[in-house]
């Protein structure tokens, strides 16, 4: 599993102007902070988040600006980790 994370500031800056860029994300997302900013000018802060706690391997890569890991860094590691049997997989 890949697991993407940045700091709370970055992700509701983001979040934000993704509702404001397009309309029918509140919609579909249920996410009524876009009216609230456009009625206060407030920009609440996000919803709690727990991550997923499975017992796969997992790779955390930051998303505050660069990836860190890089994409090619996180797709050689995944690649490292799938066992050679031979088999050709696309």
């Amino acid at each position: 599993m890949v697991l993407c994370f940045a700091d709370e500031t970055v992700t509701t800056n983001r979040a934000l102007q993704r509702g404001l860029d397009e309309p029918d994300r509140e919609f579909y997302h249920g996410d009524h902070r876009v009216v609230h900013y456009k009625q206060t000018g407030e920009i609440l802060p996000p919803a709690a988040y727990e991550p997923p706690d499975l017992d796969i391997p997992t790779i955390r890569v930051s998303t505050d600006g660069d990836y860190v890991p890089s994409l090619d860094e996180v797709v050689r590691q995944i690649h490292s980790s799938i066992p050679n049997t031979g088999e050709l997989h696309s």
